[in-house]
């Protein structure tokens, strides 16, 4: 199969963390560290071997942390939706959601309940006054008494795009939720790179036959959410291959009451289960949850959507969490299953602040889990690995995409000695040679932007 996706490798970098401990006294220090590369075009194919791999996205640039070094370990998260099993508190919210759309009381509550079976799709269609954009859910026009609905709140999965109506409910969110002053919030240009742009192309699975128009084409979306056609919240949303990864989510602080946080996660994994049953859509079967800090309180929500999975970094497994829960206690990182898995004491680590906060060329060593070794990856025995890579230069653009190997500093054996040819090395080091092999890079000298 030709390269399909166009990566620029940036390199590794230090930066400050928004997630430490503030006890810590972090907060000013460069004390997070991540790897980094801008992504053009990129399949849904390879951007979902990428997160599998611990990498995300952040508009167009695509990060993988370094769990060695960094002052929080992120861990990609993540739940299979039809074993999702929600909880209590979870159950309650929709409810308590279910009963603000029909404008009415909850009754009291009866013995035992909780403990009835719960269904997630039928408590979405009771929810809903319509069909939403995957399910064909029962014309509520037929309900009447206490399950008529009053008011109408409805679910709709557009392509993400800009528009005044987002950004405004993105404004108020941000200075309402993150106490942001209204003028540290993110520009309309910055929320447009930060939550519009993707580098995710947009393409209709792989298909078998041509019975694709019910099929709903990967890429990224924003699902949005009204209340009598009032916008209230934008989740933002990769669809791929295998799962439908959360990007981010905004919502309008006057209806923070209603736990939009814990109702649009339920919708998402709904939304999983909808889109498994879609023609040649039968592998789309996870709910990716982004990363998991299990030193920092916000986080722990996402581990309460069960039975969730976390990724061992030091062999790209998955591991229920409950079962890695009292390694994450003791500060364990990665290799969960190792009596000498690294961890972290806050009470004697001390981090390292130095280094560049803008990339550097070269990533440490030892090589952080879930990367390759640059030494291995120089290796002339390599070579044939090497042969299935192609770049373009960015200083002879007119020459196209070539295999990596006839470039001069290639040839010469000096690999890890220009600028080009190491940005080249600690991609592969980041990615994995099969990944890249589905690339193009594109190389850039130390003067490029």
């Amino acid at each position: 199969m030709p390269p399909s996706s166009l990566v620029a490798p940036i390199g590794y970098s230090r930066s400050t963390c928004n997630y430490c401990d503030p006890s810590l006294k972090l907060i000013e220090k460069k004390t997070s560290c991540t790897y980094g590369a801008w992504a053009y075009d990129l399949s849904p194919y390879e951007y979902q071997d990428l997160i599998d791999s611990n990498w995300r996205r952040s508009g167009l640039y695509l990060y993988k942390p370094d769990n060695l070094r960094t002052c929080c370990a992120h861990l990609t998260i993540r739940l299979k939706a039809e074993d999702y099993r929600p909880g209590k508190q979870q159950r309650r919210s929709l409810a308590r959601l279910y009963w603000d759309v029909r404008g009415a009381q909850r009754p009291s509550k009866k013995k035992g309940k909780d403990n009835a079976k719960f269904g997630l799709p039928k408590r979405w269609a009771q929810i809903e006054s319509t069909a939403d954009e995957v399910s064909k859910v029962a014309n509520n026009s037929q309900m009447s008494g206490s399950n008529r609905i009053t008011k109408c709140l409805k679910t709709s999965l557009v392509p993400s795009t800009f528009t005044a109506e987002k950004y405004s409910l993105f404004r108020r969110y941000q200075i309402a939720i993150h106490s942001q002053s209204p003028g540290d919030v993110s520009s309309e240009a910055g929320f447009t790179r930060f939550l519009v742009d993707s580098p995710i192309r947009r393409m209709l699975p792989t298909a078998s036959d041509t019975s694709t128009e019910e099929a709903v084409p990967y890429g990224s979306y924003h699902h949005e959410y009204r209340l009598d056609d009032k916008l209230i919240a934008v989740g933002v949303l990769d669809i791929l291959p295998h799962c439908v990864s959360s990007v981010y989510l905004f919502y309008d602080p006057a209806f923070s009451h209603l736990n939009l946080g814990t109702i649009s996660a339920m919708r998402e994994i709904l939304l999983v289960q909808q889109l498994q049953q879609r023609p040649n859509m039968q592998d789309l079967e996870f709910y990716y949850l982004g990363y998991y800090i299990h030193d920092c309180q916000k986080m722990k929500y996402k581990s309460q959507y069960k039975p969730s999975e976390l990724l061992d970094l030091r062999d790209g497994t998955w591991r229920h969490f409950d079962s890695v829960k009292p390694a994450l206690d003791r500060g364990v990182r990665f290799d969960f299953n190792s009596s000498t898995a690294a961890f972290r004491d806050h009470g004697h680590r001390k981090y390292s602040v130095e280094g560049p906060a803008t990339p550097s060329s070269s990533i440490p060593s030892p090589a952080p889990p879930g990367f390759l070794d640059l030494s291995a990856v120089a290796n002339p025995s390599a070579i044939s690995q090497w042969a299935n890579i192609f770049v373009i230069d960015a200083d002879a653009q007119e020459q196209g995409a070539q295999p990596l190997l006839v470039l001069p500093y290639v040839l010469a054996g000096k690999m890890t000695s220009t600028a080009k040819g190491a940005k080249a090395c600690n991609f592969i080091a980041a990615t994995g040679f099969e990944i890249v092999s589905r690339c193009i890079l594109f190389l850039i000298g130390d003067d490029g932007n």
